[in-house]
């Protein structure tokens, strides 16, 4: 369009010499390409949130899905070792994952911790739809993270009680043993 101008002015001034034509029209020529400019200014930083944004959004997603699969994880372990039954060995061992996993928490709350930071990054660019759902998953999140550690104590409290039980049983056992022994060789004596 502006060329089109240019054209026009430049065969008006050839048959007028009026050099107000050309005066105006590089007048004009000088605001479209300042707002041109201006608008390549916007769009750089446009394209620079939006980068920015996006960004966040998957430092977001990543750090989330790391979080709920820890969480996720942890509470399946967890579910194999609430059988408080059997033998001292297998309660033993139910024991030493329980503690594995008690180790692992500071893991596991970082990771929850960096799914919120990155969520209430996330939810200060995104609208309000957006915005319920990462809250949402983050409340879930943390509900799920605190059950996990509530459900490591509660446990962890009850595999070491049923350890303490299967103790006491085979120190009674041994007592036992040793006495059915000493009245043996006490009637073996009188005999």
């Amino acid at each position: 369009e502006l060329q089109r101008l240019q054209k026009e002015a430049d065969d008006l001034h050839s048959k007028t010499h009026d050099n107000t034509l050309t005066t105006s029209l590089t007048h004009l020529h000088s605001r479209y390409q300042e707002l041109l400019n201006s608008c390549k200014g916007y769009i750089d930083k446009i394209s620079q949130r939006m980068e920015q944004v996006i960004s966040e959004q998957s430092a977001y997603e990543e750090a989330f899905v790391s979080a709920r699969t820890w969480v996720t994880n942890t509470s399946e372990k967890l579910n194999a070792c609430e059988i408080y039954s059997g033998q001292k060995e297998d309660i033993t061992d139910r024991v030493e994952l329980c503690q594995e996993i008690s180790d692992n928490l500071e893991h596991g709350q970082s990771l929850v911790d960096k799914a919120s930071e990155c969520g209430f990054q996330t939810i200060k660019s995104c609208n309000v739809e957006s915005a319920g759902r990462v809250r949402q998953n983050l409340e879930r999140l943390k509900t799920d993270w605190n059950e996990v550690t509530r459900r490591v104590d509660k446990i962890g409290n009850k595999l070491n009680k049923m350890v303490a039980k299967w103790s006491h049983y085979n120190s009674t056992i041994e007592k036992l043993l040793k006495w059915l022994v000493d009245a043996e060789k006490i009637l073996d004596t009188c005999t």
